[in-house]
């Protein structure tokens, strides 16, 4: 039962074409063999009811011409009806054996051209849907305005390509609508903040009473941290939405630029900084991988210990990552710390200042740019991130490493 149940799941998981070629063989084989079985039960019956046996004299009788003999027999006077008859049966097994062999071959060479004809025939019947997946494949936020347009007659495969193609229209007109509102959003969020920052710095610079002056103190916090919450919301928006443009960029020198930036803030903090890159140059957005940077390094330290190191490396091939020597973190709390607002405890190193979007920002980065984020807790406390990014030149893609687990791509 088990091995009749494995055999149909088996079928399944074989490619569409193999299955059409399969079966159209296997319909040849089928009605070859009904024509081979009752030709062969036929003439079996034709050759019992058709043959003569002849009696000649010493000398044989010529045949008269035109005359009608389904099989001549040449037998000696000295021949008994016995041998005569096993004679016959002989030359009837020979007629009949010769008669199933050469069908068979003939059969067997039927049904390999009737696969080799199927599979083409299946592939020119499926090239239309390898065109709508190849499609599908490469759509993203970058390229909504490319269609099928498949052309020829209006039937399923039409039909099923025009309604692809009327999904993706909806897509980047949704697409369209929310880059309008991000753009107005950033705007008009901005705008109050702005305003709201100015009046407590200047309408309240004159001598005021403590209990004022902490008042303000506390206002202007609330302003910079709902002002940090907006840039990244609005940064993940953007990066969600997808890169509008490419351009090569060294990634290592990025990465120099960004761990130079916050030298002095990792040395308030205690903690030592560490870099290792080869040169390299990835394909993608400097304004995002910079930040994409910049939260990695920032939440390294932040989330660290005092004497602690936060290690940056650049592989050759796009890889980047950023560990530190923080606390323990519980392996199967790693991937919720991609999550946006998400903590995992207080910050030990300088206050808690982020908004809880620092790696959901890096993730969205990352898919922008169609690479591939993991994170793992070290075993002695700390947390590493590894992103791989598309180096820079056509047709590379990276690939996730098995054993790892990707987080949001």
């Amino acid at each position: 039962m088990a091995a009749s149940r494995r055999a149909p799941a088996r079928w399944r998981g074989l490619p569409v074409r193999v299955r059409l070629a399969a079966v159209q063989g296997g319909l040849i084989l089928a009605a070859g063999t009904v024509v081979v079985l009752v030709v062969y039960f036929l003439l079996a019956r034709s050759v019992d009811s058709k043959v003569k046996v002849i009696s000649f004299t010493n000398k044989p009788t010529a045949r008269s011409p035109g005359e009608s003999v389904d099989v001549i027999v040449s037998m000696a006077r000295s021949y008994t009806t016995e041998a005569v008859d096993r004679r016959l049966a002989q030359a009837r097994h020979e007629l009949l054996h010769q008669l199933f062999t050469t069908s068979a071959a003939c059969l067997a060479v039927l049904v390999v051209m009737a696969a080799l004809i199927g599979w083409w025939l299946a592939g020119r019947m499926l090239r239309p849907l390898n065109r709508i997946a190849e499609t599908a494949r490469r759509l993203c936020l970058d390229n909504l305005h490319e269609r099928i347009e498949l052309r020829g007659p209006d039937d399923e495969l039409k039909r099923l390509a025009d309604t692809f193609d009327d999904m993706l229209a909806r897509i980047e007109q949704a697409a369209d609508s929310q880059r309008r509102f991000v753009a107005n959003a950033s705007h008009e969020l901005r705008t109050p903040l702005a305003v709201q920052r100015t009046v407590l710095q200047l309408g309240l610079a004159g001598p005021m009473s403590e209990k004022v002056v902490r008042a303000r103190r506390e206002l202007l916090t609330i302003n910079e941290r709902s002002e940090r919450l907006i840039e990244g919301l609005l940064l993940m928006a953007q990066s969600d939405r997808g890169l509008a443009r490419r351009e090569p960029i060294p990634l290592h020198e990025v990465a120099g630029e960004v761990l130079a930036q916050y030298t002095d803030v990792a040395a308030a903090a205690g903690v030592r900084t560490e870099l290792r890159s080869a040169p390299v140059e990835i394909s993608g957005d400097r304004v995002l991988i910079t930040q994409l940077l910049m939260n990695l390094v920032q939440n390294a330290i932040r989330y660290n210990r005092p004497g602690g190191v936060v290690e940056v490396s650049v592989t050759a091939s796009g890889g980047l990552t950023v560990g530190n020597t923080g606390q323990d973190i519980p392996p199967d709390k790693v991937d919720e710390l991609f999550e946006p607002f998400v903590r995992f405890g207080e910050a030990r190193s300088g206050p808690r200042e982020g908004a809880g979007l620092g790696l959901s920002i890096v993730r969205s980065i990352v898919a922008a740019h169609r690479g591939v984020v993991v994170a793992r807790a070290r075993s002695g406390g700390g947390l590493e991130v590894s992103a791989t990014l598309s180096p820079a030149g056509p047709g590379l893609r990276p690939r996730l490493p098995q054993d790892s687990r990707a987080a949001g791509t």
